[in-house]
Formats: structure tokens, sequence, C-alpha cells
């Protein structure tokens, strides 16, 4: 936990010099990455390097999704907002755990965590996606 508060400092003032969405995106890479070594690397080693990309890959993103969630919500809904986030955000966690878990008991851990990487390289390409949509917005509106 220690590891992650401090590494949540450096990325939130990285957070108000560059867009969120690259954060986000820099996030999704260091958990490709982290689901690549857990599946690939199963000795003390790779265990504390994934350990170490996984919080890398939360302290990127963790506060910059609170951000989102606070700036793209009115005001008066905020605490709504806030709510349904992380109501979506346990009902996915609770969902990718439970196949995560199948998966593992069916295929062995390697598996699982591909998948985990196969899942982050999906949701990056969804976000490359929205990022060119919204900024083909912008530059209409």
């Amino acid at each position: 936990i220690r590891f992650i508060v401090s590494v949540s400092s450096p990325f939130g003032a990285l957070a108000d010099r560059v867009r969120p969405t690259t954060l986000l995106g820099v996030g999704l890479v260091l958990l490709v990455l982290s689901d690549v070594v857990f599946a690939l690397w199963a000795d003390v080693w790779g265990i504390g390097l994934g350990i170490l990309l996984w919080g890398l890959h939360l302290g990127a993103t963790q506060g910059v999704l609170s951000m989102l969630v606070a700036k793209t919500t009115d005001a008066d809904w905020r605490a709504t907002g806030f709510g349904l986030f992380n109501l979506a955000s346990g009902m996915s966690l609770l969902v990718a755990g439970a196949a995560a878990g199948v998966l593992w008991d069916l295929a062995g851990p390697g598996a699982s965590f591909g998948f985990g990487a196969v899942f982050a390289l999906v949701a990056l390409a969804w976000l490359a996606t929205g990022v060119r949509s919204v900024k083909r917005l912008e530059e209409e509106g």
C-alpha cells in the first residue's frame, strides 16, 4: 500500500500537466506488462516485478479515474456519480475475478494472467479509439 501511495503523488502531479487519457493509457500498458510477467515468470523475481508493475498501474490510474468522475459529473450529482462509478467498478471486478478463478482452475495461472493481458490490451485499444473520437468532436465543435 505504501508503494502505491508513493507513486500516486508523482502520477497525480503528472496528471496536472498531461491529458488524463494519456495516464490511463500508461496505466493500461503497465497492467499489460504486469500480467505478462505474472503469466510467464513464476519465480520470486517475476512475482516481485509483476507486483511492482501492478502497483505502478494502480498509481497511474486510480487518481485519474477519480478526477475524471469529478470533472464529468455535475456538482449536484457528484456523489451519485462516484457511487455509480464504484458500483460499476465493483461489479466488473467481481465478474473478472470469478472468470479469472475459473480460468485458473481450468488452465492454470499463466492462462488467467494471459487473458488479463489480452483484456487490458482491448481496453487500451478502446481508450485509443475513444480518445480519437473526443479529439474529432473537439475539432468539429
